[in-house]
């Protein structure tokens, strides 16, 4: 075997290790991102979770909400243990003061319903659905199955839905306790559009009833400050004719022509 021979073949040697080198290299690097950014995405999860948790008012919580929440904490937890190994003592602590705070929550009573101003109502509208979309998340990634997930989404989508009549009755009433019957009306008319578009508005039909009949109410309320308004105005109109008649007649008195 000549020389040639052995220092071409040293080299293809060489750029083959190289190679096996780089893709190795590569791989590694691939792998690092990967898993650098699931522990993103799962930190990012727990930051949308504990917003939730934290903003949702009571009246739109339930057990299954909670369970939910607790039960997404705690599996997010375990997988960063898994891949975070740097800080796998700090992530085991906050795991372990999840599982404490859910043990608490089952012993607590359930806080009563909180007032629901514009911005309130605002807030748990935007926080349900951010709930939605973790709902869904979780459902196509396979952590929840088929029938959990359209539990969950039936019980915010009928959360939202309380939000806003909640929200609309709250506001149609300090309208009407200040008079203006236009805007109550309007918002009456706008509550009851929004219930019988919903697709669940069956569940509904006693709020629909009520507020028919709140509307009609408001109408009626409306059309007699009307009315009065009138009565006042044509009084006041006389009044303003008659002091009139009188001054010309003492101004004609004054000038004898009478």
């Amino acid at each position: 075997m000549g020389l040639t021979t052995i220092l071409t073949i040293g080299f293809i040697l060489f750029l083959g290790a190289l190679i096996l080198v780089m893709l190795v290299i590569q791989a590694r690097h691939k792998a690092f991102a990967e898993r650098r950014q699931k522990i993103l995405h799962l930190n990012t999860q727990n930051k949308k979770l504990k917003h939730i948790q934290r903003t949702l008012l009571p009246q739109f919580k339930s057990n299954e909400i909670d369970d939910f929440i607790y039960q997404s904490l705690i599996q997010n937890y375990q997988l960063l243990i898994k891949l975070n190994h740097e800080n796998a003592a700090y992530i085991k602590s906050d795991l372990e003061a999840v599982i404490q705070e859910r043990e608490a929550r089952k012993k607590r009573e359930k806080a009563p319903p909180a007032s629901l101003t514009l911005e309130a109502a605002n807030i748990s509208r935007s926080t349900l659905k951010t709930l939605y979309e973790t709902v869904k998340d979780s459902y196509e990634k396979k952590r929840i199955v088929k029938s959990e997930a359209e539990k969950l989404v039936q019980q915010v989508e009928n959360f939202m839905m309380m939000a806003a009549i909640q929200f609309y009755k709250q506001q149609i009433e300090d309208y009407r306790k200040k008079r203006q019957f236009r805007e109550a009306s309007q918002l009456s008319q706008k509550l009851l559009d929004t219930m019988k578009s919903s697709k669940r508005r069956e569940q509904y039909n006693q709020e629909i009833i009520s507020a028919k009949a709140n509307l009609k109410k408001i109408q009626e309320e409306w059309k007699s400050a009307k009315n009065k308004q009138k009565e006042v105005s044509g009084a006041t109109l006389m009044d303003s004719m008659d002091n009139w008649l009188d001054e010309e007649h003492e101004w004609k008195k004054d000038a004898g022509y009478d």
